[in-house]
C-alpha cells in the first residue's frame, strides 16, 4: 500500500478544518444572541483582560473604527467596560469584560462544548485526549 502524496493529506487537514469551522460557526450561532464578531471580541477580551481597542486591532488585524464600533455596541449592551468597571466608551482605556458578557460568553461556550463531547462520545478517552494534543501543536505558532 502506497502513502499518500503529503500535499494530498494536507489538503484533507485544510477541508476538515474548514467543515469544523463552518459546522461550529452555524451551530454557535443558532444558540447565541451574539454575532461570530461579538462573540470572538468577548472571549478575545476574557482571555486578555486590559486590552485596549487598539490592541484588539492589532491583534485581528482590522480597521481600528471597525474594532471601535463593534466594542461600542458591546459596551451599549453591557457586555464589555472600561477595566474600572465604567460603562462608557473612552478612547485608549483598558477594557474588560463585564459579568454579564461573561455568562453569555459561558453559555455559549457550554452550548459548544456539550455538541463537541457528544460528538466524539463513542471515542475512546485517549483518542480524545491525542485529538487535543494534535489540535493544541497545530495551534502553537512556531514563532513563540
Amino acid at each position: 500500500m502506497s502513502r499518500p502524496d503529503r500535499s494530498d493529506v494536507v489538503g484533507r487537514v485544510h477541508t476538515a478544518l474548514i467543515t469544523i469551522a463552518r459546522r461550529g460557526s452555524v451551530r454557535r450561532q443558532a444558540r447565541s444572541t451574539l454575532s461570530r464578531v461579538e462573540e470572538s471580541l468577548l472571549a478575545h477580551l476574557a482571555a486578555h483582560p486590559g486590552e485596549r481597542a487598539i490592541d484588539i486591532a492589532d491583534q485581528f488585524q482590522l480597521n481600528r473604527s471597525t474594532v471601535s464600533r463593534q466594542l461600542a455596541g458591546l459596551i451599549e449592551r453591557g457586555l464589555v467596560a472600561d477595566a474600572d468597571g465604567a460603562a462608557v466608551s473612552r478612547r485608549g482605556q483598558p477594557l474588560s469584560v463585564t459579568a454579564r458578557g461573561a455568562a453569555l460568553l459561558e453559555g455559549s461556550d457550554d452550548s459548544m462544548l456539550s455538541i463537541i463531547d457528544e460528538r466524539m462520545r463513542a471515542w475512546p478517552d485517549a483518542d480524545v485526549a491525542r485529538f487535543a494534543d494534535l489540535l493544541e501543536r497545530f495551534n502553537t505558532d512556531p514563532e513563540e
